[in-house]
């Protein structure tokens, strides 16, 4: 058995406090009535929900289960697709490491000097601290894969308000319909100091691959592997915070970065913003705000994430389609009127009319560029 290396020295991002935040604890409204508050899923992506592959069905089934979870809730849910196709325009891209290929590239945060060490100390956003975020050079370019943290800005600024919460999903996961609960159900008895705001911010420990190009049980700076295919978040003022501190990381070499040889690797290595969070989930100050979903067996509990378990060089598209098809068959309601339309008169799915069901889950869609 081979010796383990010693774990690589590790740092807290620029950006970071030295303290963790004071929490923004929600009211008892909040968690006393759901209904207070609205459930957003969402996937950003760069292409057309209605292209090749996968994406129609993925955000279709994710459209599907906002439809059926109000029938039997008052909670408030919606599906909404931001389409990155804005900022991920660039064409004059970087060459991707290894063999990663991608067409564009996207425009990332704009280049502003970390701030001084007593501004940092700080959880709350002073005005001299911001005085020091002033760009100094054009935004910097990324792989499309750290959308999600600007899609998640945008939920944030554009979207949410107090007290909301969403889920990020990546673009290969979607919720599974077959379990019929809402998402106060699934999880508020498992991530009770999310949903009051105490951690506003919930995510998966990633027990692959990753943990061993990062963890230091293996020789990596981090002590927290974590996923980026799922992130739930509170709209509080530590979240807003945390993920702009976040999207400000991708300006700084990181102790993975440094690892590898290469400044600012990971701006366009795999696995990009995960690399990011997996620092933040590492740094204690940052730590304090996030809490970690229980994995409950892959068909146990929503939401359902495929490229959790589907190898990448595994042909997901066949898998999902089918899956996605067997969910909505066996968690139809078809005395919803928009579902209805697509049934027998017994009241299950007229098979010959699911591919019109998914058209019509599609047209539903929001879609939202940014």
């Amino acid at each position: 058995r081979r010796k383990r290396p010693p774990p690589y020295p590790s740092y807290p991002p620029p950006h970071s406090p030295k303290v963790a935040p004071e929490p923004d604890v929600l009211p008892d409204r909040f968690i006393k009535n759901p209904s207070n508050r609205r459930f957003y899923i969402f996937t950003v992506d760069n292409r057309d929900p209605r292209g090749e592959g996968y994406r129609p069905f993925v955000a279709a089934a994710n459209q599907f289960w906002t439809t059926i979870i109000p029938s039997m809730s008052k909670e408030k849910h919606e599906y909404i697709y931001l389409r990155s196709n804005i900022s991920c325009s660039l064409k004059s891209c970087p060459v991707f490491p290894g063999s990663q290929v991608n067409k564009h590239c996207c425009t990332g945060p704009p280049n502003v000097p970390p701030p001084s060490p007593s501004s940092s100390s700080s959880s709350s956003s002073s005005s001299s601290s911001k005085k020091q975020e002033v760009a100094t050079d054009p935004p910097i370019p990324l792989h499309p894969s750290w959308m999600d943290l600007k899609g998640i800005l945008h939920m944030l600024d554009n979207v949410m308000e107090h007290g909301d919460i969403a889920t990020y999903l990546d673009s290969d996961a979607h919720f599974d319909t077959r379990t019929l609960k809402t998402f106060q159900q699934a999880y508020g008895w498992m991530l009770p100091e999310f949903f009051n705001g105490t951690r506003p911010i919930a995510v998966v420990r990633d027990r692959s691959h990753w943990t061993a190009v990062c963890h230091t049980d293996f020789g990596g700076p981090y002590s927290m592997d974590v996923n980026s295919g799922i992130i739930m978040f509170v709209k509080n003022r530590v979240s807003r915070a945390f993920f702009q501190r976040m999207w400000l990381s991708a300006l700084t070499p990181s102790p993975q970065d440094k690892r590898k040889g290469t400044p600012l690797h990971y701006q366009f290595g795999w696995p990009h913003e995960q690399e990011r969070l997996s620092w933040f989930a590492s740094t204690p100050a940052e730590n304090a705000s996030i809490t970690y979903i229980q994995r409950q067996g892959w068909h146990k509990e929503l939401p359902w994430c495929f490229q959790v378990i589907c190898h990448r060089n595994f042909d997901k598209m066949p898998y999902i389609e089918d899956y996605i098809k067997e969910s909505i068959t066996k968690s139809i309601k078809c005395d919803i009127p928009k579902i209805k339309p697509f049934c027998t008169p017994h009241g299950i799915l007229d098979d010959t009319r699911y591919s019109a069901l998914i058209d019509s889950l599609l047209d539903s869609v929001k879609v939202i560029p940014i």
